[in-house]
């Protein structure tokens, strides 16, 4: 699996200034506001990220997919945002 940096930090900024007024991003949703990347680069994204720990996240595996329903930025994804 390959992380797209610049679809990280994309992910992670949209994040940031949604999460706010929402309680749960989900992944069609950042798939759909983010279309100048793939599908499967944002899937890729959105797993290496809760992986990193720098989201947290409820995943369903279906058949042939992946989804994650986005529900909060930790401490080191919004230091990775302050970074960036």
């Amino acid at each position: 699996m390959e992380l797209t940096y610049d679809c990280a930090l994309d992910i992670m900024l949209y994040l940031g200034d949604n999460l706010k007024s929402k309680n749960v991003i989900y992944s069609l949703q950042l798939i759909k506001a983010l279309n100048m990347y793939s599908e499967v680069q944002v899937i890729q994204s959105i797993s290496q990220l809760l992986n990193s720990g720098y989201i947290s996240a409820q995943v369903s595996e279906g058949i042939n997919s992946t989804a994650y329903n986005i529900t909060n930025i930790t401490t080191a994804g919004y230091e990775f945002i302050n970074n960036h």
